[in-house]
């Protein structure tokens, strides 16, 4: 897996040394409760956050934070079964990935995923040509929805869960390749015009 560098941020695998800076996020109830997790923790959750770091058929993007060196967080891109139900009709039978993050508290609000986020979307559609990315957030998680749609995915679908006994409404968000693009490209002009704009004062 190619190793990815931001501003802030290296992008790389999990490794042996990571695993108590990875449970204080994976533990912590609003990285569990935004993820769909159950907030109550046993046994059982300790043996799979060990197993989770090292599944097959998954790109794990551990995030360490340069300054500290200390892993922050994590996306994942699970590889999915192109034509379960669980992948938007849209995205099914194409060159795809589920998109998964999660962040650790205290690194909120200083739009670290989102640096994140739009290394790795630019790694999957310019390097590894992905015809799209799909990901889903529940309805109350509104910093993971803004996230998302700052990032250029759009709304495709809502549908529910049951977590804890209780339904939950879940958005399913995509981005597709040509959508990046133009994306980028609108960036890009836009960027322009702020650049002639400053030139002129």
């Amino acid at each position: 897996m190619k190793q990815i560098e931001t501003d802030r941020l290296i992008l790389r695998d999990f490794q042996s040394g990571d695993f108590k800076d990875y449970w204080e996020y994976y533990s912590h109830p609003l990285v569990r409760d935004g993820a769909g997790l159950s907030c109550s923790i046993d046994e059982s959750d300790l043996h799979w956050a060990k197993v989770r770091m090292h599944l097959k058929n998954v790109e794990n993007y551990g995030l360490v934070f340069k300054s500290t060196n200390k892993l922050i967080g994590e996306i994942q891109l699970p590889i999915p079964n192109k034509t379960t139900s669980r992948v938007p009709e849209e995205f099914r039978g194409k060159n795809i990935r589920e998109m998964c993050y999660m962040l650790n508290p205290k690194y909120h609000r200083r739009g670290l995923m989102t640096e994140a986020v739009r290394a790795v979307l630019k790694h999957c559609f310019e390097d590894k040509n992905l015809d799209g990315i799909y990901l889903y957030c529940f309805s109350k998680n509104l910093a993971s929805i803004k996230l998302s749609m700052n990032c250029g995915f759009r709304y495709i679908s809502n549908g529910k869960k049951e977590i804890d006994h209780t339904q939950t409404t879940v958005f399913a968000m995509g981005i597709t390749q040509e959508q990046y693009f133009q994306d980028k490209a609108k960036r890009e002009v836009q960027d322009r015009a702020t650049f002639v704009e400053k030139s002129r004062v």
